[in-house]
């Protein structure tokens, strides 16, 4: 492949087996940015100019990466072909599209022999590729996107790095990162002596990009306020997004943009009133619900809802605030699917073993699974589940943002729900420790119709407390029924066990679906 590099003035860039971008984690570096309300990226030059993301995807079955274009080509990708997934979280970095003055156009070449891309700079190389090597081809039309070829105030270099044994070429971003790989991996060299060209790095990630199918939806109960505090004390609520205020009927009162806040204050006699940003207000009976304008932005849209006195204030999806006649108070509810509904899950904090996490995530998702077709509890107060340990412990987005490792292993279980002997969804309890072995259903809480043949009891040496009595861990709501989570633990850590394995263990005659 070196011969496809003789020189400098012959630059290519070569996507292939092994070929990605490692980005520079240091933000002062970076030279473009996500404008939420236009949506855009721009420059942040003095006079900011538009710009485009390049999105690195790559292949799990091939191992090619590919670059793409903007959100809308880069979500299309993913959703039409399994095999390509993103995980970096932010651009490999922002180019420009158009041609503008002393930017060279990058071409991008396809193999139909191996499948690899090949981006070459200019149209010199470009047709010198295509007459040499006939194995690739030229459909685009147009250039990939147009960059620097030299040094200019607020881009950092790319530099290619080839790998003399595997023949496969590395893109870094900046010197740091580029010695850093010549120093620590030998067989890498870098012989062109000046980076491949010169780019706007990314300062965020702009639209987050969803794939994976997310199911039907939950909805939690996330607070409960008497009449009198929110009166007292307007509930603040702002988006990522532009989104509608709709009333209980569904119909569109009005809609905010993106990062603006919206003022809601409960005005008594089962109404609440929105006070908008330019002074206007709005009454509204029962019920408030807040949800995406546009259907492109349900999966994304944050909500910060602003709550006093609360760590936890970001959540996904959908928020209603809700008047409840039983008890006279008003529900915080968060409508959300149940795959982001386990991305929140506080539960686990997702730093154990991935083996461990995936039976965490997947118990989690079925407890959800279960709640969504059985629970009535809460249908007075208009939803499932509640975020306490009452039922499961749910932070929403403030929590899956520093606990990323949570939402890693629920991908990795994407839709696999847990059913029982009779092909029902089967409730899944846990507790964190055992005094050496788990007890069935009907052991402690009766179960004369065998409704959970699924918890048995089982020698649980891996989840026994070292010193606790049993008492002790009863006492502290261990009651011992079915997943030990420090069993959990201990054996995906030190016996290697997968998740599945571990809860076939702990749970008799259960069957793991993938359910979307």
């Amino acid at each position: 492949m070196t011969k496809f590099f003789p020189n400098l003035k012959t630059v290519l860039f070569f996507i292939s087996l092994l070929t990605f971008f490692l980005l520079n984690t240091q933000q002062t570096l970076a030279s473009c940015s996500y404008d939420n309300t236009q949506e855009k990226f721009f420059t942040n030059n003095e006079i900011p100019t538009e710009i485009t993301p390049i999105y690195r995807l790559y292949n799990k079955r091939t191992g090619v990466n590919i670059y793409t274009r903007g959100y809308k080509d880069t979500a299309k990708i993913l959703a039409k072909w399994s095999d390509f997934e993103f995980s970096d979280g932010t651009p490999a970095f922002c180019a420009n599209l158009t041609q503008k003055d002393g930017l060279t156009p990058i071409y991008r070449l396809y193999n139909r022999r191996t499948g690899v891309h090949l981006y070459t700079r200019g149209d010199e190389d470009k047709n010198k590729v295509l007459a040499k090597w006939h194995d690739f081809e030229f459909t685009d039309g147009a250039p990939a996107f147009w960059a620097s070829l030299t040094e200019k105030p607020g881009l950092t270099p790319i530099y290619r790095l080839y790998n003399r044994r595997t023949g496969a070429h590395l893109y870094t971003i900046g010197d740091a990162d580029k010695d850093k790989i010549l120093n620590k991996w030998h067989d890498f060299e870098f012989s062109d002596g000046a980076p491949a060209f010169w780019a706007d790095l990314a300062l965020n990630s702009g639209k987050e990009i969803i794939t994976q199918p997310l199911g039907s939806i939950i909805s939690i109960g996330l607070h409960e306020y008497s009449e009198d505090d929110l009166n007292e004390n307007a509930f603040l609520l702002s988006a990522n997004a532009t989104f509608n205020v709709l009333d209980k009927d569904r119909n569109v009162i009005t809609s905010i943009d993106a990062d603006q806040n919206v003022s809601v204050r409960y005005n008594y006699d089962k109404k609440f009133e929105i006070e908008l940003s330019n002074d206007n207000k709005i009454e509204i009976d029962k019920e408030i619900v807040f949800e995406a304008k546009n259907i492109e932005d349900k999966k994304t849209i944050v909500f910060d809802t602003n709550r006093p006195n609360s760590n936890f204030n970001s959540f996904r999806h959908g928020i209603r605030l809700r008047f409840t006649d039983a008890t006279e108070t008003i529900w915080l509810i968060n409508d959300i699917p149940l795959e982001q509904y386990v991305w929140g899950m506080g539960e686990i904090t997702g730093t154990g073993d991935i083996e461990h996490n995936k039976v965490m995530t997947t118990a989690f998702r079925t407890y959800g699974k279960w709640k969504i077709i059985y629970s009535t509890k809460y249908a007075y107060a208009g939803f499932k589940v509640n975020a306490t340990p009452g039922n499961q412990l749910y932070y929403g987005y403030d929590w899956e943002k520093t606990h990323p490792n949570i939402k890693k292993a629920a991908e990795k279980t994407n839709g696999i729900i847990i059913y029982d002997e009779n092909n029902t969804v089967a409730i899944i309890p846990y507790s964190s420790w055992t005094d050496g072995r788990t007890r069935s259903w009907k052991e402690r809480w009766g179960d004369p119709n065998n409704i959970f043949p699924h918890c048995q009891s089982v020698p649980d040496p891996y989840g026994k407390h070292p010193t606790k009595s049993t008492k002790q861990l009863e006492n502290e709501g261990n009651h011992m029924v079915g997943l030990s989570a420090h069993g959990s633990l201990k054996l995906a850590n030190e016996y290697h066990k997968n998740w599945e394995e571990i809860l076939n263990y702990y749970f008799t005659n259960i069957t793991l679906k993938k359910e979307y």
